[in-house]
């Protein structure tokens, strides 16, 4: 099959080359619906495997099983990163919930000088970060609440950015998020990461929904911390208006285009992403 054709965008006065997941309906590869519905993280992921296609790495089916990705079908799959997770202390799980906040909270400004997408030869991308085997650092959880994907190296290895990483799909839970709180940052961080404590989350969690416009991005950099130390791989927080504020102005009309051409832009009138399971939480009730 030859090199997957790119699609068109233009902002502000420039043109850029894409790949987005819903042209996939159009080869027959998967149905519109189901793309449209994928996890903000697959699509992520299932981007990189369209822009890499007939490398050494990526073929047609590797594509096709990611498409049609679901909770019982979990590919094995390989996507090389942009970059690589320049790791910090470990979050220790002797500290706090309220140290851990404090910790990530004097991090998020420097962290997240971090690009959102990454431009190459005139094609956008979402930024793919690599993380080292067993390690869940704040940076992560950083990353992970600006919308950022970070996927972790299964081998012991130098950490590099320049070669494929291959894991394993798994199925990934949805906290779909309503209401508003008074409460502080780090009080609604706290009590969310309480309430999922005895869900026993293990693999990705997605946030969406009407709420998620009130957790800001100290909050979601928190939430993700926490999770992360009860044992959760990566919570992950889609791009969003709130993601917009914490990022360069001179970047914010780039990521708002592209993550919207690319469908992963948070949208609470849009269908909520296909996930193996939701858990509700009304922020107003904790």
């Amino acid at each position: 099959m030859p090199q997957m054709p790119a699609s068109k965008l233009n902002i502000e006065q420039k043109n850029y080359d894409y790949y987005a997941p819903e042209t996939l309906a159009f080869g027959g590869i998967a149905k519109a619906k189901a793309l449209s519905t994928l996890p903000y993280s697959v699509k992520v992921l299932l981007e990189n495997l369209m822009r890499h296609l007939n490398k050494e790495f990526v073929d047609v089916d590797d594509i096709k099983n990611l498409a049609n990705w679901s909770d019982e079908n979990n590919p094995i799959i390989k996507v090389l990163p942009t970059s690589a997770v320049q790791q910090t202390e470990n979050l220790n799980a002797e500290l706090s919930p309220k140290e851990i906040c404090n910790r990530i909270s004097t991090q998020l400004n420097a962290a997240l000088e971090t690009d959102i997408i990454t431009i190459n030869d005139a094609t956008l991308m979402p930024e793919l970060k690599v993380r080292a085997q067993n390690t869940s650092s704040e940076l992560s959880a950083i990353y992970n609440a600006a919308g950022v994907i970070t996927v972790q190296e299964s081998q012991q290895q130098p950490l590099a950015k320049y070669h494929p990483v291959e894991f394993q799909m798994k199925p990934i839970v949805g906290i779909h998020i309503s209401g508003q709180s008074k409460k502080s940052d780090h009080e609604i961080a706290i009590a969310i990461a309480e309430q999922l404590k005895s869900e026993n989350l293990t693999d990705t969690i997605e946030f969406y929904g009407a709420g998620l416009k009130n957790l800001n991005i100290n909050t979601r950099a928190c939430i993700s911390a926490l999770l992360i130390q009860q044992g959760t791989e990566q919570a992950v927080f889609p791009i969003d208006e709130v993601t917009l504020s914490s990022v360069k102005d001179t970047n914010k009309a780039r990521i708002k285009d592209y993550a919207q051409a690319l469908g992963i832009w948070h949208d609470e009138k849009l269908p909520a992403p296909r996930v193996q399971r939701e858990i509700k939480i009304n922020i107003s009730s904790l």
